[in-house]
């Protein structure tokens, strides 16, 4: 999924952001609607900038990790990955180094272990 080319904007070209969470970002169709909407907005003369937040259901599921008990973290922390994963394999993307380490970053969090020896 990529954007078509376009010519180059002026420097003085207008800042605009487009902000975009929860259903907005869960699915592949969903992505191609920020793309379309992107684009129609840099085609407009306008630099645009994207700004994602949690997919659906990300936020209170890990309000719920955090509260859940400890034998229980290990299957909502699983969904939670698999669920990241899921949709990077449907929007045909690669596993991105940063994506990874965030969610091994999350796992260790979520298990109460450390790799910092003062925590």
């Amino acid at each position: 999924m990529t954007a078509p080319e376009t010519a180059p904007l002026p420097p003085d070209a207008p800042w605009i952001v487009l902000k975009f969470g929860g259903t907005s970002v869960a699915s592949v169709q969903r992505w191609r609607t920020i793309l379309d909407l992107a684009a129609l907005r840099r085609a407009d003369g306008a630099r645009v900038l994207l700004v994602v937040s949690a997919l659906s259901g990300i936020t209170d599921a890990l309000k719920a990790l955090c509260a859940c008990a400890p034998r229980a973290r290990e299957a909502s922390l699983a969904t939670l990955i698999t669920r990241h994963h899921e949709l990077a394999g449907q929007m045909q993307l690669p596993r991105v180094e940063a994506m990874e380490s965030w969610l091994t970053s999350l796992s260790t969090l979520a298990r109460g272990t450390s790799a910092d020896p003062l925590a």
